[in-house]
């Protein structure tokens, strides 16, 4: 007979998957809570895990004072699970208690996970020692351990997922060093068919390419092999921006010389990870979060070389240089390269608009989808990135330099995994930065790389000419004339779609600053450059210049002709684009309106343009066309509704520059007039965490207000207590909405009224129905002193979710009033009205019906321009999961968390969403539950449309 210890001896934990433990047999621990207990202590199996730890991991904010004492109910089971024979008055061998908290006491032996690793580890070794045979054995036996994603269903929790993470990078890594084998060992048609579900889904990792290229070859199809590098060529391009890796280039060059089976290219097992899970790095999926460059990088080989060199080793590199150098696009194209050695990913924040401390941590913040914890932004940065393996590239720091270095410091604590690249005109000055000074691109002979920045740019700007001998010793002494600042280059290649090449050459010697001896003299600044290209300008055209620099990024026409005294013409805006001294953006949706930039450089020079008047009174032009647009909004979801949040996105960034301008730089009653405007601007487009901060601001300047602002900020607060279901703390800002309903009148009261009404939605996931009568009293009372038709509408709608009917009377109520407001063309009321009808028809167990209507609460949110819901996806979900149709359940609960995660709001909002998921997971099995999952955490409000 066995002896407990014994027993624990043969235990075995299957973790790569569902969670399972094996003696005798396979055994699965009853209930979704045990399986997520011993779940969390695999995750540190053979280290203690404190009481908190396991409480947190069970009910997060849902712990009560119970949860200690509930908690060692469920250890006792686990134990009684994990030791079946266990006598009483015997202690537990297997989980013991451990200092406050637990262990299991357990080694690698019995963990599939670790073993797993040690396997990887092993296959790569015996590669390299030259045993292709023996490395493929360890592939094959680590494979047969990986069931599924680690710790299914719940690999995406907080304590889950940097183990989930290491493994998932360690099984990438097999499947690399197999095909390595498989092609060491000459079979070269095995490893075709291991790489092609590699490719399907993973397909922007270089390495796999390469191996399928080589396979491909080897095995005799030289034409594959071709095809693939120009499959490639174009995947990375159109996706990523960027051309393919050296490695590739190189085996391609290899093929095209006839070395039809790369011989003379390595096959290298690749790095593995360390198998111990208690030393291993905490590394996420590598992604790629980079802007997409326009064109080429030219001439930059040996200083993209230089920083890949640095940057594996130091925290922090700041790429310093003049206006004009090209320190972003190097800094884009070096992050491009460097990919696949950070496991965290690399991230491009450009500090462009960012204007103080608190912006430049939000902009990061923004950027990695950090989403308010309670503590402030940059604690949340550093508990985000300290135990990540990631690049983070921080842009144009040069006119935020002391808030950056101080962000800088806080995020590179001693013990951070972080790594960080900087541009900047400065240095940052921060303790173990490492400063490369970026210089302009050489000059000499016609293939020098300033030469070849001008011809290709030139080219591009001027395709119908062609350039003879002659031509190119001008193009030489153009490029030498601007010191091989690409900036200027550009520009002035750019010129080549008005004037010939010659001319240009005239220009750039006739020019008052003295170009031609730039070469002697100093350096020819970007400001020299761009203010040669002002010059060219009629004087409407510069005034349009000048005044553009007031928004810190791209607009509209119109909103530039609203910065000028006669507007701009179309006409003028066409010409900064012709001389590039404005770039076009694409539409921000199909259809959109076109919008107008100025690079960096350009701004600058168009605000020292300016005198303090000329910026004053550019300024309050802006202001001006912001606030008066958002003043006359449309009323809550009538006819334009859609349109105004389109202009809102078209020309967010003057919309920030004023918020920023009228509430923290020279704070006016429009300050309080834009946030009580925008409120459902914020939450249609999912950007509630950026509008309760400037909701906060406008309600310290209050005094400055009108009185129907100030009454829709109290409404906007209480909107915001609200979603987070928090209905004690919006009573009194309601309240105070109903004391300024009192003395207003005419469109105020108006506006007042669909602040009542439209604030029972939010209202009513919180069941207080004092507070959902207060409400609807309030939308009562002013459809009666107004008789307005709209506001009629939005006080039937109150009322029906303060004083519901019986479920049959209900739903027919909802119905009819669903149709008065489609006659009126009110989609606000119709959502809401369509919101009730789903309730009655769950109550009436009729699930169908309930879609149906679910999916008109859809539609009515896209003609109200929204483009993110997850209260309404979370309930598509629900719905589905009711009608048992467990995939779509989880992709569109997926759809929801993601959605509830950027707008900074609780999750989930409905009691059953928990038990939803976990049945999904169980019925569908670990693998295609996450893979549905990934799916689902991309879909948009759309999806559903």
């Amino acid at each position: 007979m066995l002896s407990v210890a014994d027993h624990d001896l043969l235990l075995r934990f299957r973790d790569l998957g569902s969670i399972e433990v094996e003696d005798d047999d396979v055994r699965v621990p009853g209930g979704a809570v045990l399986r997520r207990l011993l779940a969390r202590l695999l995750v540190d199996a053979g280290r203690r895990v404190d009481v908190t730890a396991l409480v947190e991991a069970l009910w997060g904010e849902r712990s009560t004072a119970r949860s200690v004492s509930t908690l060692e109910s469920h250890l006792y089971r686990l134990r009684r699970f994990l030791e079946p024979g266990h006598a009483r008055g015997e202690a537990f061998t297997v989980l013991v208690s451990d200092a406050g908290g637990y262990r299991l006491a357990v080694d690698g032996e019995q963990i599939d996970s670790a073993l797993f690793a040690r396997g990887v580890a092993r296959a790569g070794e015996s590669l390299a020692a030259g045993n292709p045979r023996t490395a493929l054995a360890e592939c094959e036996q680590a494979r047969t351990r990986w069931r599924g994603r680690p710790f299914s269903p719940w690999s995406d929790e907080p304590w889950a997922t940097a183990t989930v993470a290491r493994l998932e990078e360690l099984g990438r890594q097999l499947t690399e060093t197999l095909v390595d084998a498989l092609l060491a060992d000459g079979h070269p048609e095995n490893a075709l068919v291991e790489l092609e579900p590699v490719l399907a889904t993973d397909p922007l990792r270089e390495r796999p390419w390469e191996q399928y290229m080589l396979a491909a070859a080897r095995a005799g199809r030289l034409e594959v092999a071709l095809g693939t590098y120009r499959r490639v060529d174009r995947l990375f391009r159109d996706e990523l921006g960027v051309e393919p890796g050296a490695e590739l280039v190189r085996l391609h060059q290899l093929l095209l010389s006839g070395d039809a089976t790369g011989t003379r290219t390595r096959v290298a097992a690749p790095a593995v990870v360390g198998s111990d899970p208690a030393v291993a790095p905490a590394a996420a999926p590598p992604e790629a979060h980079l802007p997409r460059r326009r064109a080429r990088l030219i001439g930059r080989d040996a200083e993209v070389a230089d920083l890949m060199r640095r940057l594996p080793t130091s925290p922090l590199v700041t790429l310093v240089g003049g206006a004009g150098c090209g320190k972003t696009t190097l800094a884009v194209a070096t992050a491009e390269r460097l990919i696949t050695g950070f496991g965290g990913g690399v991230w491009f924040v450009d500090l462009t608009s960012a204007l103080d401390a608190e912006q430049v941590a939000a902009a990061v913040a923004s950027t990695l989808g950090l989403a308010g914890s309670g503590g402030s932004t940059e604690d949340a940065l550093v508990g985000f990135t300290r135990s990540r393996r990631m690049l983070l590239v921080l842009d144009n720091c040069e006119h935020v330099l002391d808030p950056a270095a101080e962000l800088v410091e806080q995020l590179l604590v001693p013990d951070s995994d972080l790594t960080i690249l900087a541009t900047s005109r400065e240095p940052l000055e921060v303790d173990g930065e490492d400063v490369v000074h970026l210089a302009p691109l050489p000059l000499g002979a016609s293939s020098s790389p300033a030469m070849e920045l001008f011809l290709e740019r030139y080219a591009a700007a001027a395709p119908e000419r062609r350039l003879g001998a002659e031509d190119l010793a001008t193009a030489a002494a153009i490029c030498a004339a601007l010191d091989g600042l690409p900036l200027a280059i550009e520009l002035a290649a750019a010129r080549g779609r008005a004037f010939s090449l010659a001319e240009i050459a005239e220009q750039v010697r006739t020019d008052p600053s003295g170009l031609s001896r730039v070469g002697r003299g100093g350096g020819l600044t970007v400001r020299a450059a761009v203010e040669r290209s002002v010059r060219l300008l009629a004087p409407d055209e510069q005034d349009l210049h000048a005044a553009m620099s007031a928004v810190p990024g791209p607009m509209t026409a119109a909103m530039a002709g609203a910065l000028v005294d006669d507007g701009a013409p179309h006409a003028l805006v066409a010409g900064l684009v012709h001389r590039s001294l404005l770039t076009t953006e694409h539409p921000v949706r199909p259809g959109g309106a076109s919008r107008f930039a100025q690079l960096a450089v350009v701004r600058g020079h168009g605000a020292h343009a300016l005198d303090d008047a000329g910026t004053a009174r550019v300024a309050d032009r802006r202001d001006a066309f912001v606030v008066d647009t958002v003043v006359n909004r449309p009323r809550m979801g009538l006819p334009g509704d859609a349109e105004f949040q389109d202009a809102m996105d078209d020309d967010l960034p003057a919309l920030r520059a004023t918020l920023h301008h009228t509430l923290i730089d020279r704070p006016s009653w429009g300050g309080p007039a834009l946030a009580a405007g925008l409120g459902m601007y914020w939450y249609y487009r999912g950007m509630l965490l950026e509008g309760g901060r400037w909701i906060g601001l406008a309600i310290r300047h209050r005094e400055l207000a009108r009185p129907v602002d100030d009454a829709i900020l109290q409404s906007a607060l209480a909107a915001l207590h609200l979603l987070a279901g928090n209905a004690p703390l919006a009573r009194p800002h309601l309240e105070a909405l109903s004391e300024a309903a009192k003395h207003a009148e005419g469109a105020d009261l108006l506006y007042l009224g669909d602040e009542f009404g439209g604030l029972t939605s939010p209202a009513v996931h919180t069941g207080d129905r004092e507070l959902l009568a207060l409400l609807a009293d309030g939308a009562d009372d002013i459809a009666d002193r107004t008789g307005d038709p709209n506001s009629i509408l939005l006080a039937r709608a109150a009322t029906l979710k303060a004083r519901p009917l019986p479920h049959d009377d209900q739903l027919a109520a909802a119905a009819a009033l669903h149709a008065a407001a489609q006659e009126a063309d009110n989609h606000y009321v119709s959502w809401m009205s369509a919101s009730d009808a789903v309730r009655a028809c769950l109550a009436l167990d009729d699930v169908e019906s309930a879609l149906v209507w679910c999916r008109r609460c859809v539609e009515d949110h896209l003609a109200l321009g929204a483009r993110e819901a997850p209260q309404l996806m979370e309930l598509y979900g629900c719905l589905h999961a009711r009608r048992g149709d467990h995939e779509a359940t989880v992709r569109f609960l997926a759809g929801a968390h993601a959605q509830n995660r950027r707008a900074a709001m609780a999750w989930p909002t409905r009691p059953e969403t928990p038990a939803v998921l976990e049945e999904a997971a169980r019925r569908l099995g670990a693998a295609t539950y996450e893979r549905l999952w990934r799916e689902g955490s991309r879909l948009h409000l759309t999806t559903l449309g």
